[in-house]
């Protein structure tokens, strides 16, 4: 998926990747050299990922409906990481109702 762009050691983010497509996006990244942070707001699942894809993830939850845990996740995020190449910004919020 990743093969004409250089990740190697590049360090992203992934909202809502516990599951479906950012799940995709996490174990993609990893495989093409890249260390992912798994960011979603089901903790069990995305705990789960994270150790799955070893030392090159790390967990951190956040809730994109709320801007403190938006701020908590970041600041986490840059921390664990020593700081962020890029975002996949896959989180979705519906309303069914």
């Amino acid at each position: 998926m990743f093969n004409e762009i250089n990740l190697q050691g590049r360090r992203v983010l992934v909202t809502g990747s516990a599951r479906g497509l950012g799940e995709s996006f996490a174990r993609a990244l990893v495989g093409a050299g890249a260390q992912v942070v798994v960011s979603d707001v089901l903790h069990e699942r995305g705990q789960a990922l994270a150790r799955e894809l070893g030392a090159a993830a790390h967990y951190v939850p956040m809730d994109l409906s709320d801007a403190a845990s938006i701020s908590a996740g970041m600041a986490a995020a840059v921390t664990a990481m020593g700081g962020l190449d890029g975002l996949i910004n896959n989180a979705a919020i519906t309303n069914s109702g």
